[in-house]
């Protein structure tokens, strides 16, 4: 009789299945890690802002005015695309990550997303500050012409009203980078820092 609160240690298969138990949780734990999840949700607001954006200014136009007449509109759509496209890059990477229960521990590749991160918020923000001076140009116009295309009720005010939209949502795709970007300098240092 073994006395109660002392229990043999397992053995033969009830060792190896107990171990095998023991590696499932500890698998799903990584699965259920936040800064994973946090991660994942940034990335999709990310690619859910920069896709609203180029929709919103390849939908804009009105008789002769659309986006193409303007050079930092062009430049907006390029840099939203290219957004979109490493955001959805990323999305799909982190989400291979969690169905696959680990992260890349790579310091390597953890720079690399770090530093393109950096370099796609950049292009958001200068993307969106170049439409901005386009959109407060059109809403001043030109002194010496006394014209603006954005002024008051006018045929041009959906052009007007989705271009200013499709630049607020280049400035909120630039902050939805800027957490990101701290929380991976933040874990890019920590790993880096333990070995």
């Amino acid at each position: 009789m073994v006395p109660e609160g002392e229990r043999p240690a397992p053995t033969g298969e009830a060792a190896v299945s107990g171990e095998r138990g023991s590696r499932a949780k500890e698998v799903d734990t990584r699965k259920r890690s936040p800064d994973q999840w946090v991660s994942l949700l940034f990335r999709f607001l990310q690619l859910a802002s920069s896709v609203i954006s180029f929709v919103v200014l390849l939908t804009a136009g009105h008789l002769d005015l659309t986006f193409r007449r303007y050079q930092a509109f062009r430049y907006l759509l390029a840099g939203m695309v290219i957004t979109a496209a490493w955001s959805l890059l990323m999305l799909l990477v982190e989400l291979l990550q969690l169905a696959m229960g680990r992260k890349l521990r790579s310091l390597i590749w953890r720079g690399l997303v770090y530093l393109m991160d950096i370099l796609m918020a950049l292009v958001a923000l200068s993307a969106g500050a170049a439409a901005a001076a386009v959109t407060t140009f059109n809403d001043r116009g030109i002194v010496l012409f006394n014209y603006a295309p954005c002024v008051g009720p006018s045929p041009y005010s959906r052009f007007c009203s989705r271009t200013k939209a499709s630049t607020a949502f280049a400035f909120i795709t630039f902050f939805f980078f800027i957490p990101h970007i701290l929380l991976s300098a933040i874990s890019y240092f920590i790993r880096f820092f333990e070995g």
